[in-house]
């Protein structure tokens, strides 16, 4: 298995592009930037500057554009990844927004009771 292209400048942009790809993901289906009144201009601002910031940082092991199939196999290994963490964050949200509606039908029965 070949590890790499030696070419830093070629790892790097694999490498940001995996990235990109989980975040973008993420970025799709968490509740903060899913909304409608995010523009789409702004998330993909957003998710490219996140990516850029992220790269210093993350390594990610076994990238080499010489073996394509590998490569897009991570690559949407990446996009599952961030699409769970996006429909898991989404069903936090989800999930405290139907306790405080349940909440609040008992508080307006509770209200129709002491008034009546």
């Amino acid at each position: 298995m070949n590890t790499g292209t030696f070419n830093p400048l070629a790892d790097a942009a694999a490498g940001f592009v995996v990235m990109l790809a989980r975040i973008g993901c993420i970025v799709v289906f968490a509740p903060p930037f899913s909304a409608r009144a995010v523009p789409m201009q702004v998330k993909m601002v957003f998710v490219v500057f996140l990516a850029l910031a992220m790269q210093p940082v993350v390594r990610l092991p076994g990238i080499s554009l010489l073996e394509p199939f590998a490569y897009a196999m991570l690559l949407a290994g990446e996009m599952v990844y961030g699409t769970v963490l996006g429909i898991a964050a989404t069903t936090v949200f989800w999930s405290v927004q139907m306790a405080g509606q349940i909440a609040g039908y008992q508080m307006g029965f509770g209200m129709v009771n002491a008034l009546d």
